[in-house]
């Protein structure tokens, strides 16, 4: 009989096939698992999106109306079958939705019902008083769930206002703007509507931010952004890219239109702040398409590179063309 003899090395080699078989085998099971975990959080996502697009007041009675049903149903099963989860559905719906107000008044009506559900059921106590006490306490559990909940949205949405917003001048950060400029070049496809993009940048900013400090170079900022504000409609977008450039979309505005913005938007950065305060001038280059650019960054590159047009030549002006691809 023939012993079997390990070659040198080959022990290594079947202990690291081992290892990688292992790691492909424990690959292939979170490739399993992972989808049905993404799938789950896109479903959970959607649906609260879907509620925050919800007026309140629908959120709101609904969250009435479910408490109801629930007392209802609660009294009919008897005292023995626990509802107590189910009553802090609609507690926590009106308090995501409307707030804390929206939340407490929802966790009074939840109170109400379980102590008339358990009084239609039969529940008996040692003493009358045991009955309201039950249902004070469950009132306070039902309230401190929807403060909870109330401040912890309001924290969140002030979270995603923080992380889509610049944080000196108040206007959008530059993935923010992106992502508005993309939304928009998509709809204007769709809808054959013109958009105009403006791209600014201080005139001098650097020699001014040199010369009198940072803090001045943030208040001169806070001044373009105010100059913007006061131009600009609700509609339009306007973002701090960084530094001292700035950008503003414009949906549904064709070059006759965007002339009429740059001309007040000029105005505007001239007679911003007091009247000691240097004047404040930018360079601007001004992109209007009715043909649609394949990307963000092409519109961006082409307004930035007419801005710099300006800036060569002339600065405090506007430079307008139509986008040709």
């Amino acid at each position: 009989m023939l012993a079997h003899v390990d070659l040198p090395g080959s022990l290594e080699r079947r202990r690291a096939a081992g290892t990688k078989d292992g790691e492909a085998g424990r690959t292939s099971a979170r490739a399993r698992t992972q989808p049905w975990n993404v799938a789950r959080e896109t479903d959970i996502s959607t649906a609260i999106k879907w509620l925050e697009r919800q007026p309140r007041w629908a959120v709101v009675a609904a969250a009435l109306v479910l408490a109801l049903l629930l007392g209802i149903v609660d009294a009919l099963t008897g005292f023995e079958i626990s509802f107590a989860l189910f009553y802090l559905l609609p507690v926590c719906l009106a308090a995501w939705a409307a707030g804390r107000g929206a939340g407490a008044l929802t966790a009074v009506v939840c109170a109400v019902a379980w102590l008339i559900a358990d009084q239609v059921a039969g529940q008996a106590f040692s003493q009358p008083a045991v009955a309201y006490w039950n249902a004070v306490a469950r009132f306070g559990v039902f309230v401190v769930v929807a403060l909870l909940l109330a401040e912890f949205r309001r924290l969140l949405i002030l979270e995603r206002q923080l992380a889509r917003s610049d944080q000196l001048t108040g206007l959008l950060n530059r993935r923010a703007f992106f992502d508005v400029v993309e939304a928009e070049l998509e709809r204007a496809r769709r809808f054959s509507h013109p958009v105009t993009l403006l791209f600014l940048d201080i005139d001098n900013f650097k020699s001014f931010n040199d010369a009198l400090g940072h803090e001045a170079g943030d208040h001169l900022l806070e001044r373009v952004a105010g100059a913007i504000g006061a131009t600009i409609r609700t509609v339009d977008s306007a973002a701090r890219l960084g530094g001292d450039e700035f950008a503003i979309l414009l949906p549904e505005t064709d070059q006759r239109m965007a002339r009429v913005v740059g001309t007040r938007l000029r105005e505007a950065l001239h007679a911003s702040g007091p009247s000691d305060a240097p004047v404040l001038s930018a360079s601007i280059g001004a992109v209007s398409c009715v043909v649609m650019p394949d990307s963000v960054d092409a519109l961006v590159a082409a307004a930035d590179s007419l801005m710099y047009q300006v800036k060569r030549s002339s600065k405090d002006d506007v430079r307008y063309i139509e986008y040709a691809g």
